[in-house]
């Protein structure tokens, strides 16, 4: 965990009081599967993408932002859940991790926690 500025990230990732990225989009209510704009869609991909960039390169804080960001855009794509529930992992933040890998399983039910969290 270090290496990245851990201390910081945890202290941003804690601060806030909040449980991560919403589970569905802004707006929509509780339980809604509303179908996300494709623009937003696009948006949410190109930081997804720039956020596993940034993961690959040990950016941790500059990936944790994008893949926040991608996850609150297109809160149906499983994969910055995923992302999230490493970086999360990697800060031995053992409830949040195990709650983006869950909000990411919402969406790949032919998963199970343990591979999730494993790939």
């Amino acid at each position: 965990a270090a290496g990245f500025g851990a201390a910081a990230l945890v202290r941003r990732v804690q601060g806030d009081g909040a449980a991560g990225p919403s589970s569905r989009p802004s707006g929509a209510a509780p339980g809604s599967t509303a179908a996300v704009p494709r623009e937003r869609q696009a948006q949410a991909e190109a930081l997804f993408q720039k956020g596993v960039e940034e993961l690959t390169a040990e950016r941790h804080s500059d990936a944790f932002e994008d893949l926040t960001r991608a996850a609150e855009l297109d809160p149906t794509d499983p994969r910055p859940h995923h992302g999230l529930g490493k970086i999360y992992d990697q800060l031995f933040l053992r409830e949040k991790s195990e709650e983006e890998y869950r909000k990411a399983l919402q969406f790949e039910p032919d998963r199970d926690l343990f591979t999730l969290a494993a790939s």
